[in-house]
């Protein structure tokens, strides 16, 4: 039987019954608001309709796809960070397209890593490790990733400077990392104005929770701390929640297949993206 030796980054940390080990370093008191919205989400999901609400909010043709170039990336035997990792579906294949890698998933909610570990059930323990933890205060030693990946989750943190440079110091020299936010989509802003919705780039929504779409002042913060350039994609074209066109975000969807291939071009397609991430690797 092959012995699965736990990543060194974990050692220090403990381990509870859950399977999810503590790296909590400090009070989130000051992100309670965000943390009762999310568990109130969670009251309503189950392992058994879970997918049912990534298909409303994520396409996976797209996102496996995106999956797929950020790990061809990587180094053999690479340790992968996912900030936010939330349910951790993201990495439900990767024990087919790279189990080589090892992937550590944190998440400030337990009750997401706790679907996470319904979802990756086999692979827990084994190619992926559940950490409690938040993004802006790390608990991990310098330089001991090979990637960093994070989907809509630091575009709720105020702080954002802060989880880059705690990123950056977790990351190897000529690690890969690459950020998903939501872009800022003229079309859907126009629409909010005409139905008298409030539709917002940089702030707070009525319950509290934080957003920043994606940025030039965030791609500057990366650029600067990673002493890199940055390569921009756009994705999630056909994909809109906000439009009620959810039907391309299944597994196996022709218009999620055509999504996919859309998806990180240019011009006219760039403000339709519902998605702009930022990829760079750490030069200093």
């Amino acid at each position: 039987m092959k012995k699965h030796i736990v990543p060194h980054h974990l050692l220090k940390l403990e381990i509870g019954e859950d399977n999810i080990y503590n790296g909590l370093n400090q009070s989130l008191n000051n992100q309670k608001g965000e943390i009762e919205l999310r568990e109130r989400v969670l009251s309503k999901v189950t392992i058994d309709n879970c997918f049912k609400a990534i298909y409303k909010n994520h396409s996976i043709p797209v996102m496996d796809n995106e999956v797929r170039k950020f790990i061809e990336q990587l180094p053999y035997e690479a340790q992968v960070l996912d900030i936010g990792g939330g349910w951790g579906w993201h990495w439900r294949n990767i024990s087919v397209d790279r189990p080589d890698i090892k992937i550590t998933i944190i998440d400030f909610v337990k009750g997401n890593l706790m679907i996470a570990s319904e979802i990756l059930h086999d692979n827990i323990n084994k190619q992926i490790f559940l950490v409690h933890a938040d993004a802006t205060n790390l608990s991990f030693p310098d330089s001991c990733f090979d990637g960093a990946w994070t989907v809509q989750t630091l575009q709720h943190i105020y702080d954002f400077d802060i989880a880059i440079n705690e990123i950056h110091r977790v990351i190897k020299v000529n690690g890969y990392f690459s950020n998903y936010s939501f872009n800022r989509q003229p079309h859907i802003n126009l629409i909010c104005k005409i139905l008298g919705k409030k539709y917002i780039n940089r702030g707070y929504f009525e319950n509290g929770l934080w957003l920043e779409r994606a940025s030039k002042n965030q791609r500057r913060i990366i650029e600067n701390i990673f002493c890199s350039n940055i390569e921009e994609r756009f994705s999630e074209i056909i994909f809109s929640p906000e439009l009620k066109l959810t039907f391309s975000s299944m597994e196996g969807s022709l218009l999620g297949k055509l999504d996919k291939v859309l998806s990180n071009n240019y011009g006219f397609l760039a403000w339709l993206a519902r998605q702009r991430s930022f990829h760079c690797i750490k030069k200093a």
